[in-house]
């Protein structure tokens, strides 16, 4: 079979989310866009040309900049640029004090909010002038210009020698055409719909007083101290301490932990734990519980668990000190990724402070002193406004809106949903069930309470607890109807518990939301399979095979179940066509061996089976049957 347009377009669409899937991974690792590749600015030359004079415009700043607004801030005449930047500084002004040698016009334009929108959007403007001649002065009001831009809607005309305007064209968005007089060089004018005169804008009273200077970026600290406003709870953890002994550290007790990371190497490390040591009696009366978990052995070889053992001897901690184990590492690189978007791996030291209520509070990269620690044992105290307001990097109050607080709490649950996520892709399901049984109990907004249930219920399935696994994919369900994954997955599980027909009507439902999606087709045929329904499973491997011509297990699938039909000369047909696109596939041709084997077709199935082994000089299976055909033929002969 050749490939179709579909089939081309489904590979481009594939192709574009694994880019996008690599971007997003490179940008949580702190990766940039462009590097260190500085902005550029080009001279329109008046020709067909434009000259780089990036070097000598003084804006060439290496500061992977994402988007321009033009304005004139200081009410000069000459357009100033605010410029937005991924990394620091995230916001520069640069004020334009180049030499003026041309007149301008800036006009602020006001629709009648009947026919024109008040702001103007997509007004057309032309500035009319004897000296123009032929030449036309243009522009348009729009609503964005560029990649995450917004400039002035003032239109800035640059005049260049004109000395007189005769008058201004606009021509509203509503389609009327209206001319503006008595407009002067050098002015500013707001042009009311309707009116047909500008009126003259003064300046501000106050005028702009603004002082370059030079952007001091702050040296990198050590310390990184992440008070959290989104509180997660954390999963007991387990590490084994110096002693060879396994042991639990349990959240939730209503007394507060620190977990702190460290490495026998690591300079920071000692000095902080040696503060903990001598310290230990302010953080016990606080009740406050230190378990010191070194990660020496883990992936670093400058030391060894020994080395971390004569650490904590020579150190004669007070507290629990032990071995971090690679999962528990696993579990605590999770919570860091999720709440901070970025994927770097943890830093020694590092500290973890849960609460007395089992919830993360804050992440201290880096070495924390004690007083610190202290001060944050109070940080999860009050609401969520209260723990944002002390989080936040500067001083400021919050904005008291509805959709402000609503599109923070859409924000809260999608990290809890995520995390989540992620201790389900990475095997860690009861944690996962934790985690979803409690967003739902925040009642979530209906299409992420779907998505919990739906999770949730294969987490409860993965543990053998199927009855509760049905009634949250039912409940998945319930809330959303259209949800045909969550309808396939409870076809797999009624499946396997041999509730056949409602699985089908699961099935089927599944097929009517998404009929293009050849895994339900597929995973149908199995169950008919399973139940020896021949005839309504090769209808539904064909479907599947429409769909995605190129499945070697659904060719197998639909030969033998037309092979069960005594349709043999189908089933062959059906190997020949996933041949002819997976030549070098050694299942498919050693079960089309199979089944002319059992068709006493010796020749044609030893034809097959060196083929595999022209493809696959060691497969096992090629090689026992080609010894079978051999044998056979020996005898054959005697």
């Amino acid at each position: 079979m050749s490939r179709t347009l579909d089939d081309e377009n489904q590979q481009t669409s594939n192709d574009l989310g694994l880019a996008r899937a690599q971007l997003a991974r490179m940008m949580r690792q702190g990766r940039s866009f462009s590097g260190r590749e500085r902005n550029c600015v080009y001279l329109n030359t008046g020709g067909p040309r434009f000259a780089d004079v990036s070097a000598v415009s003084g804006l060439d700043f290496p500061d992977d900049a994402r988007a321009v607004g033009v304005v004139d801030w200081d009410q000069d005449g000459d357009q100033d640029l605010w410029i937005s930047n991924r990394n620091a500084p995230r916001l520069r002004f640069l004020r334009n004090d180049s030499k003026k040698t041309g007149r301008y016009l800036a006009l602020r334009l006001v629709g009648n909010g009947t026919t024109t929108n008040r702001d103007a959007i997509g007004a057309r403007v032309e500035v009319v002038a004897p000296e123009l001649s032929s030449l036309k002065l243009v522009d348009t009001l729009r609503a964005g210009e560029g990649f995450l831009g917004q400039s002035s809607k003032w239109i800035h005309f640059g005049l260049g020698t004109i000395s007189a305007i005769d008058r201004v064209v606009v021509k509203w968005p509503g389609g009327e055409a209206e001319d503006f007089t008595g407009l002067s060089v050098d002015g500013r004018y707001e042009l009311v719909q309707g009116q047909g005169r500008g009126t003259v804008v003064k300046a501000r009273p106050d005028g702009a007083s603004l002082s370059p200077s030079e952007i001091s970026l702050p040296n990198p600290r050590a310390q990184s101290r992440i008070p959290l406003v989104n509180l997660l709870p954390m999963p007991n953890i387990g590490f084994q301490d110096f002693q060879g002994l396994d042991r639990v550290i349990r959240f939730g007790t209503g007394r507060p932990v620190l977990v702190n990371l460290w490495a026998s190497w690591c300079v920071p490390c000692v000095r902080e734990l040696s503060e903990l040591a001598i310290r230990n009696g302010e953080l016990k009366e606080n009740g406050l519980q230190v378990v010191a978990l070194s990660v020496d052995g883990l992936g670093d070889r400058r030391a060894s668990p020994k080395s971390a053992a004569a650490m904590t001897a020579r150190l004669n901690l007070p507290f629990d000190a032990g071995l971090a184990s690679s999962g528990l590492l696993q579990t605590l690189q999770l919570y860091h990724d999720h709440l901070l978007l970025m994927t770097k791996p943890l830093p020694v030291p590092t500290s973890f402070l849960v609460d007395g209520s089992g919830r993360l509070s804050v992440i201290y990269k880096g070495a924390v002193a004690v007083d610190q620690v202290l001060a944050d044992l109070a940080h999860s105290a009050g609401s969520r406004a209260d723990r944002e307001q002390r989080a936040a990097c500067l001083p400021g109050s919050l904005l008291p809106d509805d959709g402000v607080k609503r599109m923070a709490e859409v924000g809260d649950e999608m990290v809890f949903f995520q995390l989540a996520e992620s201790f389900r892709a990475n095997g860690m399901m009861d944690w996962a069930g934790v985690l979803f049984a409690e967003l739902l109990s925040k009642e979530p907004r209906p299409a992420l309470a779907a998505l919990c249930q739906h999770r949730l219920a294969t987490t409860l399935a993965a543990r053998n607890e199927l009855e509760t696994a049905v009634r949250h994919f039912e409940r998945a369900i319930e809330i959303d109807e259209t949800m045909g994954e969550a309808h396939h997955d409870l076809g797999m599980l009624l499946g396997m518990m041999d509730r056949t027909e409602e699985a089908v009507g699961h099935f089927e439902a599944a097929i009517a939301i998404d009929p293009a999606r050849p895994s339900v087709h597929y995973n149908l045929g199995n169950l008919f399979i399973k139940k020896e329904r021949f005839e309504e499973a090769a209808s539904a491997y064909r479907q599947s095979l429409e769909i995605k011509p190129n499945q070697p297990d659904c060719v197998t699938n639909l030969a033998y179940a037309l092979v069960q039909l005594e349709k043999v000369d189908d089933a062959i047909r059906v190997f020949r066509t996933g041949i002819e696109l997976r030549p070098r596939n050694e299942d498919l041709r050693t079960n089309l061996a199979g089944l002319f084997i059992q068709q006493e077709r010796m020749e044609e199935a030893l034809k097959e089976v060196n083929a595999v082994l022209e493809f696959h000089p060691n497969s096992r299976a090629a090689t026992e049957l080609k010894k079978h055909l051999e044998s056979g033929a020996a005898s054959g002969k005697n």
